[in-house]
């Protein structure tokens, strides 16, 4: 609290920390270079709905459970309905590198725009 957001994601870049937000500002930060961004999560439901975020949540473990750990450079969005994009590269206003989708089973549906 009381931080700018490059603090805050300064930080996370020299604690080797992933930056889990609800802030879509955090997406694309100009003022960071991309060689110096954290990996950054952006929550992405209403807020309002415990079950939303639960949801999210529980998305963003399959995911990591999947995949791995969010590396540095890498913008993930999740969704409460189980859909996850991934940004590999500085260039966030295109298409998402790899998108996933978890089913009720958690299954991972992998595709490539």
């Amino acid at each position: 609290m009381g931080h700018s957001d490059v603090d805050q994601a300064a930080f996370c870049w020299r604690e080797r920390r992933t930056l889990l937000t609800f802030d879509w500002d955090f997406f694309g930060m100009e003022e960071l270079p991309y060689h110096r961004t954290p990996g950054i999560v952006v929550i992405d439901c209403d807020r309002r709905r415990a079950k939303d975020i639960s949801r999210a949540i529980d998305t963003l473990a399959r995911f990591e459970h999947t995949i791995g750990a969010v590396q540095r450079g890498t913008h993930v969005v999740v969704r409460a309905d189980g859909h996850v994009g991934v940004w590999t590269g500085p260039n966030l206003r295109m298409p998402p590198a790899f998108r996933y989708r978890f089913d009720e089973q958690f299954r991972p549906l992998v595709w490539r725009p």
